[in-house]
């Protein structure tokens, strides 16, 4: 009776040893899970001239002076000039484009020079400074646009040459 009680004590002890390895062969002991991926690819923002910058026609003087054309108003503002018969002043005007509601900066430069028309070296010059943009300007509408002027101050020399000055500067928008 002991070597039965032995056999059935042995015979528990394995069959628990069994199930302890059994079970520990369904244990977990990695697990995954999948997350989703996406991407979204926006609009790229783009620019374009609608209209270029234009002072007028300005009356020269022997000290100089300056004009100012206002961005968001187009007003004209003489100092040490007047201004001249042709009233065709106006401010630049851009349209910007892109992704709807966006955010951009606009970058205009310190200063652009304007050189008298005609042949030959050493012809005179001005400057234009203080370039500023229409109040509002930055955020793009519901459709992706939105249109900005651009205005600057004009410094003419004392007893300025006569004659037309052309130049160009740059404008550029980039989203935030």
């Amino acid at each position: 009776m002991k070597t039965s009680i032995n056999f059935r004590l042995a015979s528990a002890v394995a069959a628990i040893a069994l199930l302890i390895a059994g079970s520990s062969s369904f244990a977990q002991n990695r697990a995954t899970q999948s997350a989703d991926i996406g991407a979204k690819i926006v609009a790229g923002i783009s620019l374009e001239k609608t209209r270029d910058l234009n002072f007028g026609s300005i009356v020269r003087s022997a000290a100089g002076g300056s004009v100012v054309i206002n961005a968001t108003s187009g007003a004209l503002t003489f100092n040490g000039v007047t201004q001249g018969q042709t009233h065709n002043q106006a401010t630049a005007a851009f349209s910007a484009t892109g992704e709807p509601s966006y955010l951009y900066t606009i970058t205009l430069p310190q200063t652009a020079t304007l050189t008298q028309a005609g042949a030959g070296a050493n012809r005179p010059t001005m400057t234009a400074t203080s370039f500023t943009y229409s109040d509002g300007a930055g955020t793009l509408d519901n459709s992706g646009h939105q249109n900005f002027n651009v205005g600057a101050t004009l410094n003419v020399g004392a007893n300025q040459a006569t004659g037309s000055y052309t130049g160009s500067f740059d404008v550029t928008v980039q989203y935030q």
